[in-house]
């Protein structure tokens, strides 16, 4: 069992949470809480053989829409409307850079 801080941060409300869990494995761990807070962005840090870790994850409902917003065959959500639900009103130059950032996580997480 390793000691980990567990952060939970709720998306829309910035409400946060913070405690100290004992997994197993960390990394499964992060999944199982990511999964049971979906509007939450979770956050897992512990020290492994000596080292500093961590592990960030988005809100699992954020990954689901962006799925809908990515299906080339059939996109149920529009950029724009998963933009608006996530952050809100924004500027293009944002809209462009969110954009940017997410196309460069989808093609690394292709790759893992």
């Amino acid at each position: 069992m390793i000691n980990s801080k567990l952060t939970l941060v709720n998306w829309f409300t910035k409400e946060e949470t913070e405690k100290t869990i004992t997994p197993k494995d960390p990394r499964v761990a992060i999944q199982i809480h990511q999964r049971n807070n979906p509007d939450c962005s979770v956050t897992l840090e512990w020290h492994e053989e000596g080292e500093y870790r961590h592990n960030h994850k988005r809100p699992y409902n954020m990954e689901l829409d962006l799925m809908l917003v990515e299906d080339e065959e059939d996109p149920t959500m529009t950029m724009d409307q998963f933009t608006k639900k996530w952050y809100g009103k924004i500027s293009k130059s944002k809209l462009k850079e969110i954009e940017l950032e997410l196309e460069s996580e989808f093609k690394t997480e292709e790759h893992e």
